[in-house]
């Protein structure tokens, strides 16, 4: 039977060029694709339709509002149903396209992508549950979405007809949603000026017409994924040769756990989990109520555990998770490390005070892989703190102390920082110290502080 181990240490087929362009761990295993109760699904079903969030808990990608993406229009929606049905003559995968929201695990869309050099984009990830010491994969619950830029790249996209560049770019999306890579990503990467759309599509060294189907790396990696006669069969990950289970698993009693990818993940609190595990990277979950409707507390594990009061009397706990979304309100957890760096460097630089007005631009600076000295040097780049040593240093002692220096110590500190002992960046990291200091005294009660777009809340007592 599978395992998380299955999903985190996948089988490669050891030869380069096949898993050069596969997706190592795969964002969506289809193969291990079941329906929301456990039971296996062969099918992957697709909508030309899908606005809500299903019943899977599948959400839409979070960077498109309804205000920046669409519904493909017919010439899209007839190259895309042309480029699944030569997939699963492929594959054998059985592609059947629905307007069931509570089936749907791929759809399409036509988008306003920002980044005018991105001509699309796809959206893929899995939420899944286990069980046991053995972690044995109870469900798992794929999806992917796909978006055509038709503002950047309207002149192929807008009609994706094959022969054309719209249609090369259609496959390559779908080659994500179904695992493939780029041959220039991840640890079995291809040298460059060894790949091209001659030998793979996932290649973004375009050469020759516009292909109409995968190139023999693609088939190769698509081979290995799913074999030749669609998920489960007798070839490809999880297929009835590796012992995959005919029958769905039914679940010990013991806490359902519901599993994010390793990137942004905006999780739905649903009653069918007892568990949510973000995994790594900033992870967000929706919860169906307003904040005073629940209760918070903290496990002998330190993991927060979110209670529903009243007859929303369900209990989450919550593990791996830096934002929590109700619906009248939005939190940043406080023991998030990211949000430790952003009020850590509020208040050195500006003071208790301003974390409610800072802590949300914050959080989006941090939230890019910034470190607390990378966000001290832009805050004196973008000259945010007094230009004048003696008023700078005077500002971040009062920010620490809530008083201005005596004089004995405003001189030592400035005549360190005019003669370059100190810059005002690294003055600021050795401030820094006592800032966690204050932070961990309860100085700062950061528990319901409002930010332009996020609370800080602290629930850790």
């Amino acid at each position: 039977m599978a395992t998380t181990n299955d999903l985190i240490n996948p089988a490669k087929s050891l030869v380069g060029t096949t898993d050069a362009v596969i997706t190592f761990p795969q964002s969506a295993f289809w193969n291990y694709q079941t329906t929301n109760d456990g039971t296996p699904l062969n099918t992957i079903y697709y909508s030309f339709t899908f606005e809500t969030i299903n019943d899977q808990g599948n959400p839409r990608h979070p960077v498109f509002s309804t205000d920046n993406h669409a519904f493909f229009n017919s010439n899209q929606i007839t190259a895309a149903r042309q480029a699944l049905s030569y997939i699963g003559d492929l594959t054998g995968i059985n592609f059947q396209e629905t307007e069931l929201d509570s089936q749907v695990t791929l759809s399409f869309y036509q988008a306003n992508i920002a980044n005018p050099t991105t001509a699309g984009l796809a959206w893929t990830g899995a939420s899944y549950a286990y069980t046991g010491d053995e972690k044995t994969i109870t469900k798992y619950l794929p999806y992917s979405q796909i978006y055509l830029d038709t503002v950047d790249h309207a002149e192929s996209n807008l009609n994706p007809a094959p022969g054309g560049a719209g249609y090369q770019i259609l496959l390559h999306e779908i080659g994500h949603a179904l695992g493939l890579d780029h041959p220039f990503d991840g640890t079995d990467k291809l040298e460059d000026g060894t790949h091209d759309t001659n030998t793979t599509l996932m290649s973004y060294t375009w050469v020759g017409d516009n292909k109409t189907e995968f190139m023999e790396y693609d088939k190769a990696a698509l081979a290995f994924l799913y074999g030749s006669d669609g998920l489960r069969g007798t070839a490809g990950i999880n297929s009835r040769e590796e012992g995959a289970p005919a029958d769905p698993v039914i679940a010990s009693p013991e806490p359902e756990i519901y599993t994010g990818t390793n990137a942004f993940d905006e999780l739905i609190a649903t009653t069918a989990y007892d568990i949510i595990d973000g995994g790594s990277g900033i992870d967000l979950v929706t919860f169906s109520n307003n904040y005073a409707d629940y209760t918070f507390s903290v496990d002998g594990e330190g993991r927060l555990v979110v209670t529903g009061t009243g007859s929303n009397g369900h209990r989450y706990t919550l593990n791996e998770v830096e934002r929590l979304v109700f619906q009248d309100r939005a939190f940043a957890l406080e023991t998030d490390i990211n949000s430790e760096i952003s009020v850590v460097a509020i208040v050195t630089a500006f003071g208790v005070g301003s974390v409610d007005t800072y802590m949300s631009a914050a959080l989006d600076v941090v939230d890019t892989g910034m470190t607390l000295t990378q966000v001290f040097d832009l805050i004196v780049d973008a000259n945010y703190m007094p230009a004048d040593n003696g008023v700078f240093l005077d500002q971040v002692y009062n920010n620490l102390f809530g008083v201005l220096p005596d004089q004995a110590t405003h001189d030592l500190y400035t005549n360190m920082l005019n003669d370059g002992t100190f810059t005002k960046s690294s003055l600021l990291l050795a401030a820094a110290e006592y800032t966690e200091d204050i932070i961990l005294g309860k100085a700062i009660n950061l528990t319901g502080v409002e930010t332009s777009g996020y609370y800080a809340l602290e629930v850790f007592e």
